[in-house]
């Protein structure tokens, strides 16, 4: 069985699911057609955000980018890359449950569209929230897969810069960026995966490397 969570629908509402098969799906305001949004002056003035049929024909040994994204917990042996060894890994490391973990990886799936679609390949202009970082240290991590795994989804290497947090208001301008692209696309953004909090506030400074991702 195959559940299609939309970060804004099921998950949202809090609709009971005990499937241990899902497919990340992205929010349908992101997904549908091509869509112009107005970035702040600092940023740049207009971004074109695509649609995921062109991402479909990319295939990485019959993996595919929209095949990536689900998440089968049963599957004997375990898969050792995709979505689902990224989801438990994060649910062991942070101790997250496996709904939480699968809401912020819907999170981690837009944010790396944002980068596709800005060509934001090394980490200039818009940054993730706190747990959608999360995630993304988790897949760096992964160097056996993380490369590949880039090339496929975004056609590019996506790089971090954990040094960039010493430049606060360049951390705030790519946090505030980031927000700005989300809400005129979605309206209130879900907090448990979109908290931003300040620079120095909600650990964007504090010693812990998942903290202070570029």
């Amino acid at each position: 069985h195959i559940i299609s969570l939309d970060l804004l629908g099921d998950l949202q509402q809090n609709k009971p699911s005990t499937m241990s098969q899902f497919f990340i799906s992205m929010p349908a305001e992101m997904m549908s057609g091509k869509q112009t949004v107005s970035l702040p002056d600092y940023a740049r003035s207009t971004v074109s955000l695509d649609s995921l049929e062109d991402d479909c024909s990319r295939s990485d040994g019959g993996l595919t980018s929209d095949s990536w994204w689900v998440i089968d917990r049963d599957c004997h042996p375990k898969p050792t890359f995709g979505a689902t060894p990224l989801l438990e890994r994060c649910m062991r490391v942070y101790n997250w449950h496996e709904r939480y973990a699968v809401k912020v990886l819907c999170g981690y799936r837009l944010f790396l569209k944002l980068k596709k679609d800005l060509k934001d390949w090394n980490a200039k202009i818009i940054s993730p929230s706190l747990p959608v970082g999360r995630v993304w240290q988790q897949h760096i991590l992964d160097t056996k897969n993380y490369e590949k795994d880039c090339l496929l989804l975004c056609g590019h290497m996506v790089y971090s810069d954990p040094d960039a947090v010493l430049d606060e208001a360049g951390l705030a301008r790519r946090l505030e960026t980031t927000k700005h692209i989300l809400e005129s696309q979605m309206g209130k953004l879900d907090k448990e995966v979109w908290s931003f909090g300040s620079v120095k506030s909600n650990g964007w400074c504090g010693v812990d490397f998942c903290d202070v991702m570029g």
